[in-house]
């Protein structure tokens, strides 16, 4: 019984580790372009959102400097 919930836990973190994780990334990185052209209060032509997560997940970097500010192939709307 141990070892099938132990099997069970590897699989889930696994998944959320490989999947979700990178879901969590591109949604950020396209959540944070909107805020940063709503606080300069420029027009939003389209979010974007649906793409950079795509990409997230299909595994292209997005990479963050010290300040957290994000930089690489996703940092462009």
């Amino acid at each position: 019984m141990f070892g099938f919930l132990l099997l069970l836990w590897v699989s889930i973190w696994i998944l959320d580790f490989t999947y979700y994780n990178r879901l969590l990334l591109g949604a950020t990185d396209a959540l944070l372009k909107i805020e940063e052209l709503s606080e300069r209060n420029n027009t939003i032509n389209s979010l974007g959102m649906s793409r950079k997560i795509e990409a997230a997940v299909h595994g292209a970097e997005i990479a963050r400097n010290s300040s957290g500010v994000k930089t690489g192939r996703l940092s462009t709307l």
